[in-house]
């Protein structure tokens, strides 16, 4: 906002020579102030020292009369109650701006949008630190003046100072950066539902900008070259008046016009915005809209303004509050950053739909002609949004916000007519001989809004245990699907993994937050799941068969896309490997079934279990214990196997209909089986299982393990037993998995934890030791636990 304290100290212009004489001596013949004078009084003050002693007689000034000296006093102590203001902010800006620049270089700035706002928010606090300096010497110099007026000391004083009011128009960029900001968020959140309302603040911000560029023009005029400027006379000081005035209706306007917008659209989608935010208190949401919006910004420029006619003994109440509006204005860049960077901020694909609803072009033109020898001058100006998003090169560094690849094209074309026939009778009417000239320009720009999310992820590393980082995801395109990740399974898998320098986690369920363009059968807001496998060719054997878990080019945890997994607070996944969450399973229920619920439904399904079979479960763990769900509920005789007594009540109502001990059994008085899973993290011996296998039955051992699997060979061949080795599901048991599980009421019996670096650990630690009963479920905060 920009705020000129037009309304300060009475002070009458005395002369104009050189440019330089500013203020009339003594104080106490001050006439009452004038506009023009008003304005001179801003470029005075703080900085006036340097108009102050080259307008006057340093003998004249050191020999002031007591009263003008304590006038001087007077003045004094109000510059150094505003520079103690300033100091104040000052130390609270360069917090923010130190916090803010820790963050983005340890995120990364390869986001356009970053670069831009952490860049400008280092101008901008870089104006603000010079701006308090000046601040420090004028005091200091007043000071030295008021205890000891040495005509020498003091013409120094004024050469150093001399650029000063050229400064103090400077200074007006900073307020102009953080219109900039104001209007660019404004169009981050409502450039969907509000567009043709947007055009009202940015030409306002952009007359406010080129006013603001007349006046530091006029001013640096008036400092390199003084007989164009105040030596031109009032003119001069009328033109600036004129100017100041401008830059502040301008900029009211263009912040009142932004906020406004954003009150509206906030309105408009009250619950969206509550729902995405439910974790924030109200307070928090109020606070979140007021900073975004741009309304307690331009508080503060009301607060100026207010101030400004309040009298008080030397000069106005603004006189002192307008220096620390430039320092708050400034500290509005970090603000924004930190709350990008921290995932805090409001966009529009939170409540507000997907880029589809964008228009793709506009047309506009004109056209002028006229003269006998008509000449036509035709100008397109065609406006082209390519619905396709950019791809970012940047792979580590929030958001989150998608952005699209825009561009502006300008046909011009010039028409020279010469209709010889309607002129001349020559040629008939009709017909013409016309010479065009046409050109086209296309310029590609890309908006503010950044691109892609930043996600929050946890990672193995080889010495450090679970490290936190932060990945920059690219917005989805074709066929992939960005994912807000609400739940995250703990396998024993991530465990194998832990070492590796990569985002673990491969269980991940969450909401859709954005779709590429090919994308079909899914939309934001659909919940969804993945496992293992990311991605396949799709055109191998074992992908035409329906055995995609085998293709020998598949995508799949541990091995690909190592930037991202289901540990972290996003995920960008091709669409043809996300499965939907059926209604009636609850998301923290699904998370273990992507992966833990795929390896025994899918051996369920694919090797022909039948409901008559008897099937036997080594172990009650993560595996077991869903494995004796879902044969149970498929009508197989369940018989289970535990190293202790104490399972049986759980495993008889979980759907057994067997119990066994296996400690120190060499033979189980039992029944044959059809079918042996094997779900312990260690092999078993062997021995007492064979024996109890039916002839030609099946043994699956399904947990991952890096030993060797040896069995006694004879009774293997003898009965002719199966070994069969099987990896999770294809896609559609995977599918027909989470529909079976909805129906039946089945849900793995979980333990929960906070989706953090604590929460990580105490999960992977409590699996490691044997604790877990039976998954572990990675909950994030946006999620209800």
């Amino acid at each position: 906002m920009i705020i000129n304290p037009i309304f300060m100290n009475a002070v009458q212009l005395n002369s104009f020579s050189c440019g330089r004489s500013v203020l009339q001596w003594p104080p106490s013949q001050l006439p009452s102030c004038s506009l023009s004078s008003s304005a001179e009084a801003f470029f005075a003050h703080p900085f006036g020292c340097a108009n102050f002693f080259s307008g006057h007689s340093l003998d004249n000034m050191a020999s002031s009369s007591e009263p003008d000296r304590d006038y001087e006093g007077q003045g004094i102590m109000y510059f150094t109650i505003t520079l103690v203001a300033q100091t104040f902010f000052f130390g609270v800006y360069s917090v923010l701006i130190v916090s803010s620049t820790r963050i983005s270089l340890k995120r990364g700035l390869q986001a356009k949008s970053t670069k831009i706002l952490f860049f400008t928010g280092i101008f901008m606090y870089t104006v603000s630190a010079v701006y308090w300096t000046y601040s420090v010497v004028d005091v200091m110099g007043r000071m030295q003046f008021y205890m000891n007026p040495d005509p020498h000391s003091l013409q120094l004083y004024s050469r150093i100072t001399k650029p000063y009011c050229l400064f103090n128009a400077l200074v007006l960029v900073n307020y102009a950066l953080s219109d900039g900001i104001v209007v660019w968020r404004a169009w981050i959140i409502c450039v969907r539902n509000h567009r043709k309302f947007l055009c009202i603040p940015i030409a306002l911000w952009i007359l406010t900008s080129l006013s603001i560029t007349a006046t530091i023009t006029l001013r640096f005029i008036d400092m390199v070259e003084p007989e164009w400027g105040f030596g031109q006379g009032r003119v001069f000081v009328e033109v600036i008046n004129a100017l100041q005035v401008s830059n502040i209706g301008m900029s009211l306007l263009s912040n009142l016009a932004a906020t406004g917008v954003v009150a509206a659209t906030a309105w408009q989608h009250r619950q969206k915005i509550k729902a995405a935010y439910h974790n924030h208190s109200k307070a928090d949401r109020i606070l979140l809209l007021l900073i975004e919006s741009g309304l307690l910004y331009s508080f503060v420029a009301v607060t100026v303004v207010v101030s400004l006619p309040i009298r008080i003994p030397y000069g106005t109440l603004g006189d002192i509050y307008t220096p620390v509006s430039v320092l708050l204005a400034g500290a509005y860049a970090p603000i924004m950053l930190l709350l990008l960077q921290n995932q805090t901020s409001l966009n529009d694909t939170d409540f507000l739909g997907t880029a589809s609803a964008l228009p793709h072009s506009r047309n506009i033109q004109f056209a002028a002609s006229g003269g006998p020898t008509r000449r036509t001058v035709v100008s397109t100006i065609h406006f082209a949004v390519n619905s396709a998003p950019q791809r970012s090169s940047f792979e580590s560094g929030i958001s989150s916000e998608l952005d699209h690849a825009m561009f502006v094209e300008f046909d011009f074309k010039f028409e020279l007519q010469v209709q010889f026939g309607y002129y001349f009778g020559l040629l008939p009417r009709a017909e013409r001989t016309y010479f065009t000239l046409c050109f086209r320009y296309k310029l590609p720009f890309e908006s503010f809004q950044v691109m892609g999310v930043y996600s929050t992820a946890f990672k193995g590393s080889p010495s450090e245990g679970i490290v936190q980082t932060s990945n920059y995801l690219d917005s989805p395109t074709a066929n992939q699907v960005l994912v807000r990740i609400t739940h995250s399974g703990i396998c024993g898998t991530d465990e194998h993994f832990k070492q590796k320098d990569m985002v673990l986690g491969h269980e991940g369920v969450g909401t859709i937050q954005e779709v590429g363009e090919n994308v079909i059968g899914l939309k934001v807001g659909d919940i969804v799941g993945w496992g293992y496998t990311h991605k396949t060719c799709g055109q191998c054997e074992q992908c035409l068969l329906g055995q995609d878990q085998y293709c020998p080019s598949r995508e799949r945890y541990g091995r690909d896309n190592l930037h991202q997994g289901s540990f972290g607070s996003h995920a960008v996944w091709d669409a043809s490997f996300l499965f939907k969450i059926p209604e009636g399973l609850a998301p923290a229920h699904a998370a273990p079934l992507m992966c833990g619920g795929a390896t025994v439904f899918g051996v369920i399904e694919s090797y022909n279990i039948r409901p008559t079979d008897r099937v036997g479960v080594v172990g009650i763990g993560g595996l077991g214990h869903l494995a004796i769900q879902f044969l149970a509920k498929m009508g197989a005789s369940v018989i289970v196997f535990s190293s202790t007594e104490s399972k049986r009540e759980e495993a008889l109502r979980l759907g057994a209909k067997e119990f066994y001990v296996t400690k120190g059994v060499q033979r189980f008085n039992m029944a044959q089986l059809d079918h042996l899973l094997v779900t312990t993290n260690f092999l078993p011996d062997w021995k007492p299982f064979i024996r109890a296998m039916k002839p030609q039955g099946t043994i699956y051992p399904l947990t991952v393990d890096s030993g060797e699997l040896r069995l006694p060979y004879p009774p293997m061949v003898s009965q002719g037993l199966t070994v069969q080795g099987s990896s999770v599901a294809n896609r559609s048991v995977h599918r027909k998995m989470l529909d079976f599980a909805a129906r039946h009421k089945i849900e793995p019996i979980i333990e929960r934890f906070p989706m953090t670096k604590v929460g990580v650990e105490e999960g992977m630690e409590k699996l490691r030791e044997g604790k877990m009963r039976y998954r572990g479920v990675l909950v994030a905060q946006q999620a209800a636990l």
